[in-house]
């Protein structure tokens, strides 16, 4: 298949690689043949929003801190696809009747679930005129080099984990995920993994559960603020006039790397057959055998799922 935009064009090929088919595995659902295939090869990857990859090799060295971690930044990121430059030349370059257009569209929401507000918006949709003109090249040139840099910034991205992990490198990734935040880039999770996988990367993903906040030295400790300062919100001084500064911990260890070393810690764990460790199991509320059997003759409750492979008692 072959698709254009006017500027470029693609041929499109189907070929579904084993690699790249099914979803990504957690490492309860491994064997212990497989677990123990992983020993020495594992890299413990933390994604967060600022690092977007904060990767730790196994049987991690304090004093060769650089040679076991890598970060891979969300700045980082942006300067290599060159997202900043293009958004601010084409919110430069963007005509006038193009932003009166998006502001008269603001005022209607088009994510709503109402049928009412729906169709109002689908009215104001119409009522507003193509912007179809010799001036829409620019931005389909700039789209595709978009597009280009973001292929050669996550080639370059598998190319530097394989010189420094190594090639036969299995990654163990956090399962973790959020929503978009105001003003911060998009957590790439899915997406990431798929990349990862097309570069021929053993993938595996992990529970994140308790595992950036508790302190790797005291092992059950929590990782907690140290400095009080004042509020900085005049209207709530009253109440509160000291806060605590979530920027400074007790712990040493940062975040990211406290995580990276529990994940090893659970790793280990399943390799010698014990399942996760207790203090990173959820915690499943019980209910009442009277409760539940009124509770069931109305609503059918969705279970739980088992928790690394292990349910409660």
């Amino acid at each position: 298949m072959i698709q254009t935009d006017g500027v470029s064009i693609s041929v499109i090929k189907y070929n579904q690689e084993p690699a790249k088919s099914g979803p990504t595995l957690h490492i309860y659902k491994l064997t212990t043949e497989k677990l123990q295939n992983t020993t020495g090869k594992c890299m413990f990857i933390d994604p967060v929003r600022r690092d977007m990859l904060y990767c730790m090799r196994e049987i991690f060295n304090k004093a060769k801190n650089e040679d076991y971690l890598y970060r891979y930044t969300s700045n980082q990121r942006a300067k290599n696809t060159k997202a900043r430059r293009f958004k601010k030349l084409r919110q430069d370059t963007k005509l006038e009747s193009v932003k009166e257009c998006e502001i008269y569209l603001s005022k209607y929401p088009a994510s709503t679930v109402d049928a009412a507000k729906f169709s109002e918006y689908l009215k104001a949709r119409s009522e507003v005129k193509a912007q179809h003109n010799h001036t829409i090249l620019p931005f389909r040139k700039m789209k595709l080099s978009s597009v280009i840099n973001k292929k050669q910034s996550d080639t370059r991205l598998a190319k530097t984990l394989q010189e420094k992990f190594g090639k036969d490198s299995v990654l163990v990734m956090g399962s973790w995920s959020a929503a978009n935040t105001k003003f911060h880039e998009p957590i790439r999770g899915k997406g990431i993994r798929r990349m990862l996988k097309k570069h021929r990367f053993l993938v595996y993903l992990i529970d994140e559960h308790k595992t950036s906040s508790l302190c790797p030295k005291c092992k059950y400790g929590k990782l907690e603020t140290s400095l009080k300062v004042s509020n900085s919100r005049p209207i709530r001084r009253a109440e509160r006039p000291v806060v605590e500064c979530h920027r400074l911990l007790r712990c040493t260890n940062q975040k990211d790397l406290a995580a990276a070393l529990y994940f090893e810690e659970i790793m280990i764990s399943h390799r010698q057959a014990f399942g996760r460790p207790l203090r990173f199991k959820r915690q499943t509320l019980k209910r009442s055998s009277s409760t539940s059997n009124s509770n069931s003759q109305h609503k059918h409750f969705r279970s739980t799922p088992p928790d690394d492979g292990h349910t409660s008692s």
